[in-house]
């Protein structure tokens, strides 16, 4: 792990890398590594990734992280890993929302610049730009919309910048980012960690919803906590002793 380095060189496709490309493409990248981490670890990543070379030629930066761990290693792997797999097998594609949200940022780049990542083996490096613009396209290519109702916990609300919230999908087993209007914020919050009707319209990537505009929320009822097996024989003292084949013709033939 001591020496654990990556490298970024940024491609230019137009004239020269702006400002704010360069950091708004840095800005994803320090994202998408702490997201990784957080899900290699289970836990917020604390790394804190330095800069430790800077070449002009082509313009490369190398980082390091200030406190190496295995988790800041796995997580750069991680997306190594996953965006040469993308690039390869676009179909196969399986990402989390706070994936796509990075991946839809620096896809917006894609006519400007690119960056190539590389670790071990500088032969081995990995475009990030084009391989998001090509799994954006992709996931574009897949959605749907519809109204629709999902139901599920609602396990997250934010207002920072804008009015969102995390609705876990009981039957897809993903979570599905919800937006929703100022005037809907207190009924939001008031079913914060509770099971949940939401409908509105909704977007589905294949047949899972990833996105949902909220138009009305409404608390689920709680499920019963009994088994299957104590609902077994119920109602048998309403019919006579008969064989279950007896029984379905005398009820279709009763009255004839």
């Amino acid at each position: 792990m001591e020496g654990f380095s990556l490298t970024l060189s940024f491609l230019e496709r137009s004239e020269l890398i702006t400002a704010r490309d360069f950091s708004s493409s840095m800005d994803s990248l320090l994202r998408w590594l702490s997201l990784a981490e957080r899900m290699e670890s289970g836990r917020a990543s604390r790394t804190v990734w330095m800069i430790r070379d800077m070449h002009h030629s082509t313009p490369t930066l190398v980082l390091v992280p200030d406190a190496p761990s295995a988790s800041a290693v796995r997580a750069v792997r991680r997306i190594h890993e996953n965006v040469r797999s993308w690039a390869n097998a676009p179909h196969e594609v399986n990402l989390i929302p706070e994936e796509e949200d990075i991946l839809r940022t620096m896809s917006a780049l894609a006519d400007r610049l690119d960056i190539v990542l590389s670790l071990d083996d500088p032969t081995d490096g990995v475009r990030l730009i084009s391989t998001a613009a090509t799994t954006v396209a992709k996931l574009r290519s897949m959605d749907m919309e519809s109204s629709g109702v999902i139901e599920g916990m609602l396990e997250s609300v934010t207002v920072h910048e804008r009015r969102e919230c995390s609705i876990w999908d009981t039957q897809s087993g993903r979570r599905v980012r919800v937006t929703f209007d100022p005037d809907m914020l207190d009924i939001v919050r008031s079913l914060f960690g509770c099971r949940v009707y939401a409908r509105g319209r909704i977007v589905y990537n294949l047949s899972s919803p990833v996105r949902l505009r909220l138009e009305d929320l409404q608390a689920a009822p709680e499920r019963s906590e009994m088994p299957i097996s104590h609902l077994f024989d119920i109602g048998r003292e309403w019919f006579d002793d008969f064989p279950s084949g007896e029984l379905s013709t005398r009820m279709w033939t009763d009255g004839e």
